[in-house]
């Protein structure tokens, strides 16, 4: 019997199931995403990740939140997918815990992607920081518990295809 984190010993029996990780990357990017929203709510950090995404390409407003969000979501199926390729090549077993690894490793690209997101959106009101340093320890902190959340769920859903 496998061990969550012990390696697919049959991995040539398994392909990567696009559907599955693009499913799972849609469930945790809003799992994601609604528990940033919280905690703007509460004041734990002040970045709203959707509306910045979709005021790269078009004007505050409506607009800017359905670009984003579209944009927000098609990351978090990229990413899901790169999760289910690295599944693959290594022959890990997808489970929750092998995802909270993912999703760390997903924070560190995450965190230096905002630190140089000024770089091509320029007209931002407030630079985020590498990592949201600028948020402090809280933003930081938060940025970081979010990534592995994401890559809990991705892990915990996602399903490799078995292959005859």
């Amino acid at each position: 019997m496998a061990t969550p984190l012990s390696v697919n010993t049959a991995a040539h029996r398994y392909s990567v199931n696009w559907s599955s990780a693009a499913v799972a990357g849609i469930v945790a990017t809003l799992v994601m995403t609604a528990l940033l929203y919280m905690a703007n709510a509460v004041g734990m950090v002040h970045m709203d990740m959707v509306k910045t995404l979709g005021t790269m390409f078009v004007a505050p407003g409506a607009a800017a939140y359905v670009v984003g969000g579209i944009m927000h979501l098609m990351m978090g199926i990229i990413f899901a997918e790169i999760y289910a390729l690295v599944y693959q090549a290594t022959g890990l077993v997808p489970s929750w815990k092998t995802g909270l690894g993912f999703g760390f490793i997903h924070w560190i690209v995450a965190g230096i992607g905002l630190g140089l997101l000024p770089l091509v959106h320029p007209p931002m009101p407030m630079t985020p920081g590498f990592f949201l340093a600028h948020q402090g320890m809280m933003g930081i902190l938060g940025l970081l518990m979010l990534h592995l959340i994401y890559g809990a769920v991705v892990g915990a859903m996602y399903r490799p295809k078995e292959t005859a």
